[in-house]
């Protein structure tokens, strides 16, 4: 049985997708690793964490976010319980969004 030109060109570009897909999955891994790493090694997002929480009460709760209660459940996701003397609090203190 003989090939023909067309079934060469289906193999090269079955080939080819392949190894573009591959690529694509392995560039999108790589950021997620990189991503991973970094922020294991960079802690951080408390700032954003307060007002994020703070508004997700408000929407989804009703409660404000300059509440003790809005306060106390930024403390129990930042800490893991209440702010003890000397901890920071972590209150939403000014607007979440500017004039």
């Amino acid at each position: 049985m003989e090939k023909t030109g067309n079934d060469v060109k289906n193999v090269r570009q079955s080939k080819t997708g392949i190894l573009v897909a591959s690529l694509v999955v392995l560039a999108v891994f790589l950021l997620i690793l990189g991503n991973y790493l970094f922020s294991r090694q960079n802690p951080g997002g408390t700032d954003f964490l307060v007002h994020w929480t703070g508004l997700r009460l408000f929407f989804k709760e009703g409660v404000s976010p300059y509440s003790d209660q809005a306060a106390l459940t930024i403390q129990n996701a930042i800490y893991g319980h209440a702010a003890t003397p000397g901890q920071h609090e972590f209150r939403v203190a000014y607007h979440c969004i500017r004039y």
